[in-house]
């Protein structure tokens, strides 16, 4: 049976490599006559999609993944040649996520809207953009990117010259009347005039709540017309949008103590606690913010020009209180830490059984060498805030880049995306599976040619085994709120009977340590009073053994990067302090305000 398994997994990775084995000449969108640009997400017509925004939505009526913007390659014909055609996405499409479906070049979107090509409608054909999804899962906006005016793009005819970039702008689209588009509603917005249009910044909707958010991104002389050529400035900014009061706040995110500015990540919703949750930074690279700076290649702020961003600490945002803090993580064996990258995806599934949640971050690739893919897939769990590398079969899979993902049962979705490289070249075969799917279960983590639309997420063992049940981080919640969000809650705020989630994690530890002294006495009477009424002769008679091995401390691996054994405590020596960084005298003792917190990842 595994040989079986093992084969079919192998069909599987070749299948995306071989289904179009023809090499395409590539044109650009000016040699198409406007009236024959009709290539599209249809199976016969599209080829790549990348730098694109996606986003999954689920109500009573609907459950879609929702595509927007970006680069495309299509497949089309000019003077009966079979050609690929490289173009701006003008179109945003949705795929059925309520059935089964193979993952196949013959998989057709549910429906495809397309945006005008006059411009004097003024719509957004960007790239690098956000999406926001309205609380009701009914209506999306979608805001920010930037009017890529690189080679073999500036032939699109959906291409905005410097000089008619417009200021920010806010979409809108009722997903139930897609057929109506999308509707410019920037005016009806207060607080727009302050919004800066930025790209390669990171989006995130908040369910439970009326916010959502918009972290970092670039400047450039593509986002603004008044920005000069060649030059490109981070920004500290966090654009809040409240869809009750249609309003839109421009904040400082890291706290107003930060220097840096950030680019290229994600910014993902934490579901816990009572109230609206958290929100967890994933940013690739940072660089002093507002200050602008000299991209002499015009590569758009390549990383030869940015610092990357640790993993060890993850910046949380807490979203009720209005305050930023990192959490720092662990991980086990200096060969398994996760190295910094950018262009990769992540995407949070939710263990309901133990109650646990795991962010998988996948593809990209390294800011080292810009040339170079990242084929590890790595995994946060929490609340234990541990980094695990999980593999998978045919790790060239993993080489994709500019791509989108998205958790759906136990099912990680990738969508598009495009081979890692310092360019886009040109000579890139089609993709003949605009949607990927990695099956996710206790055993195996596999590759597959179809989506499941009833499938269950599972902690992999390979996760389960290191983390060991463990529910507090190796060096503590850096805050008890945090600690106590994890825990089990009721509505309204209210502990809920039975449950833990109405102590805090010093009071778990003291109820621990009490259970710990009664049973100890408890025994200590029972040995009294067998010792004391036990007949003579009977006494000291018992066998000398040999201590049987100590295990792990609960929860905790076994070896944590020096390969040393956890001691049972999670006290820390010295030299396990500075095994692990020196970072750690950054994390203040207590709770900062926002104006005390520092950002320093």
């Amino acid at each position: 049976m595994a040989y079986i398994v093992t084969f079919g997994v192998l069909i599987l990775g070749l299948h995306a490599r071989i289904a179009h084995p023809q090499q395409l000449t590539e044109v650009t969108a000016d040699q198409i006559p406007l009236d024959q640009q009709t290539y599209d997400f249809s199976a016969v017509s599209r080829c790549r999609i990348f730098a694109h925004d996606s986003c999954v939505i689920q109500n009573d009526d609907q459950h879609i993944l929702l595509i927007d913007g970006g680069f495309g390659t299509f497949q089309t014909k000019l003077n009966g040649e079979a050609v690929s055609v490289a173009d701006l996405n003008p179109y945003t499409v949705a795929f059925d996520l309520l059935n089964d479906f193979a993952t196949s070049p013959d998989l057709e979107p549910l429906w495809q809207h397309k945006k005008p090509q006059d411009a004097d409608e003024g719509l957004s054909i960007v790239n690098h953009g956000g999406i926001w999804v309205s609380r009701d899962n009914n209506t999306v906006w979608t805001q920010g990117g930037h009017f890529y005016h690189g080679d073999r793009w500036s032939n699109s005819s959906y291409f905005v010259p410097k000089e008619d970039i417009p200021e920010w702008r806010l979409w809108r689209m009722h997903l139930d009347q897609p057929d109506t588009g999308w509707q410019d509603v920037t005016q009806e917005v207060s607080g727009h005039l302050d919004a800066n249009r930025t790209f390669a910044g990171a989006a995130a909707s908040v369910p439970n709540s009326n916010k959502k958010f918009w972290l970092g991104g670039l400047l450039d002389s593509t986002t603004s017309p008044t920005t000069p050529n060649l030059t490109l400035l981070t920004t500290k900014q966090m654009l809040v949008f409240d869809e009750s009061s249609l309003s839109i706040a421009k904040q400082e995110y890291y706290a107003p103590g930060a220097t840096d500015g950030y680019w290229q990540g994600n910014l993902i919703h934490l579901p816990i606690g009572n109230r609206s949750g958290y929100l967890i930074s994933l940013m690739a690279a940072s660089r002093t913010a507002n200050l602008p700076w000299t991209d002499a290649d015009g590569d758009s702020g390549n990383f030869e020009d940015a610092t990357g961003v640790s993993l060890e600490y993850i910046p949380i945002y807490d979203i009720d209180r209005d305050i930023w803090f990192k959490q720092r993580t662990t991980f086990v064996g200096w060969d398994q830490k996760p190295e910094p990258r950018t262009r990769f995806c992540s995407a949070l599934f939710h263990n309901a059984i133990n109650n646990t949640f795991e962010l998988w971050m996948h593809g990209g690739q390294r800011l080292t060498d810009q040339a170079e893919g990242v084929t590890e897939i790595y995994v946060l769990s929490m609340p234990s805030f541990t980094w695990t590398q999980v593999n998978t079969a045919f790790p060239f899979n993993n080489l994709i880049r500019s791509h989108t993902c998205h958790a759906v049962g136990g099912q990680l979705v990738i969508v598009g995306g495009y081979p890692p490289g310092i360019v886009v070249e040109s000579n890139v075969t089609c993709d003949p599976d605009y949607i990927k799917v990695l099956a996710i279960g206790e055993e195996d983590i596999n590759w597959t040619p179809n989506y499941r639309k009833n499938s269950t997420y599972r902690t992999p063992l390979s996760i389960s085994n290191i983390v060991r049940g463990n529910r507090v981080p190796l060096y503590g919640f850096v805050n008890e709120q945090l600690g106590n969000a994890f825990e089990p809650q009721c509505p309204g705020g209210a502990s809920c009977p039975g449950t833990s989630g109405g102590l805090t994690v010093g009071a778990i530890a003291g109820c621990a340590i009490a259970g710990v002294v009664v049973i100890l006495a408890s025994g200590w009477l029972l040995w009294y009073c067998r010792n004391r009424y036990r007949p003579a002769g009977t006494r000291n008679n018992s066998r000398n053994t040999e201590p049987t091995p100590r295990s792990p401390a609960n929860g905790q691996p076994e070896v944590v990067k020096t390969g040393n054994a956890l001691p049972a405590s999670h006290q820390r020596t010295t030299s396990q302090v500075t095994e692990v960084h020196r970072a750690d005298a950054e994390l203040p003792a207590t709770p900062p305000s926002r104006a005390q917190t520092q950002h320093t990842v």
